[in-house]
């Protein structure tokens, strides 16, 4: 996990100097658009899509383990389409405290330290009760 989050913010100042925006909070930041109780529902959803999917591909015995991967990016893009510009669509606590530290924009943080967990947790256990 500690690999992570140092992956997470080396890339986003590298992503910060490569782009070298005006405004480098705005282009590079995770930063909602929506209040905090939306802003918590929308990655917790978006989350909890994601390891729902995931987890059901993995771990199915019928399904295509070849498709995995095609299953998780369908679900990220989803996602991201959905939420893009509402949130950010963060999905990870790592891809936001990455950019947070690089930008020095925390705006909301807490909620993308806890509404993904939440949201992973829950998506994983969603599928495991269907599946029991």
């Amino acid at each position: 996990m500690a690999a992570q989050f140092l992956g997470a913010i080396a890339a986003s100042f590298v992503a910060k100097a490569v782009y070298h925006p005006a405004n480098p909070g705005a282009i590079v930041a995770t930063v909602p658009t929506l209040g905090t109780a939306g802003t918590f529902l929308v990655e917790f959803l978006t989350t909890f899509v994601l390891l729902f999917v995931i987890v059901a591909h993995a771990t199915d015995p019928k399904a295509v383990k070849e498709l995995i991967a095609v299953a998780a990016g369908a679900a990220i893009m989803m996602n991201a389409l959905i939420s893009a510009e509402s949130t950010g669509a963060s999905m990870n606590p790592a891809r936001t405290l990455g950019t947070a530290i690089a930008t020095g924009t925390y705006t909301k943080i807490w909620v993308y330290m806890v509404a993904p967990p939440l949201g992973a947790i829950a998506g994983t256990g969603a599928y495991i009760a269907l599946k029991h």
